[in-house]
């Protein structure tokens, strides 16, 4: 029968004087990370370890007078939508490409290029 986690094992090795052999306790497995806890975690780096302050390549301005200026801007804009909005591919995608954007330093052409298109069919330039 095996012994619970927990237990101790006794090591069958006998010490160099002759003493008897010691006894090794088992470290607790580690605690699992509730999800909210890890999502509380997720999102604290969302906001603080990612540059969301990086510069689109092109402005851009909504019919409503707001402007897209920054990562940032394009954020709140598109959490500014309905919940039904957001969940649409195409806002899913954009959403996608404004994270990878936030993450690498590489080109965001295609980012700003994809939230036009994503805008322009909602209306909203």
């Amino acid at each position: 029968m095996p012994k619970p986690n927990n237990a101790p094992i006794i090591s069958t090795r006998r010490r160099r004087s002759g003493r008897a052999p010691d006894v090794v306790r088992r470290k607790p497995p580690p605690q699992r990370q509730s999800k909210e806890l890890w999502l509380r975690k997720a999102a604290y780096l969302l906001r603080c370890r990612m540059p969301w302050a990086r510069h689109l390549t092109v402005p851009i301005v909504l019919n409503d007078g707001r402007e897209i200026v920054t990562l940032n801007d394009a954020r709140t804009v598109i959490r500014s939508l309905p919940a039904q909005t957001q969940n649409n591919d195409v806002w899913l995608y954009t959403g996608g490409l404004l994270l990878e954007a936030a993450t690498s330093d590489g080109p965001i052409g295609e980012t700003v290029a994809n939230l036009r298109r994503a805008l322009k069919a909602e209306g909203l330039i």
